[in-house]
């Protein structure tokens, strides 16, 4: 909040050129603004983005692949895993665990063998 006028009677709102990009919060100051950036920006005007992928801050799952996109990020499975990225399963493994029953273990679940 700056001043002008002959008087110094008008306040200048230093907000209102919209300075704050990409849905941040512009704070109006004497002479001066600063911006409060939404989640995944950054920077004086929040025009950065932040990559999520190479710092470490998603929450991908461990066989999943973490891709930036402007101000967020996207999980995919790695091939023979399946989810939506933030949980991702394996392909059965058909380990056996009991021949005389024929039981194989395919991640959580039990199957057994007909012949």
């Amino acid at each position: 909040m700056g001043y002008s006028g002959q008087l110094c009677e008008m306040e200048i709102d230093n907000c209102a050129s919209a300075p704050c990009k990409n849905g941040a919060v512009c704070i109006n100051k004497v002479n001066a603004y600063s911006c409060l950036c939404q989640k995944g920006w950054t920077g004086s005007n929040c025009t950065t983005d932040v990559d999520e992928c190479s710092q470490g801050l998603n929450n991908c799952d461990q066989h999943a692949m973490c891709t930036n996109t402007p101000g967020s990020y996207n999980c995919t499975c790695n091939s023979g895993y399946r989810g939506d990225g933030f949980t991702c399963t394996g392909k059965c493994t058909d380990q056996l665990l009991d021949l005389s029953m024929q039981l194989f273990k395919c991640n959580k679940y039990y199957l057994f063998l007909l012949a």
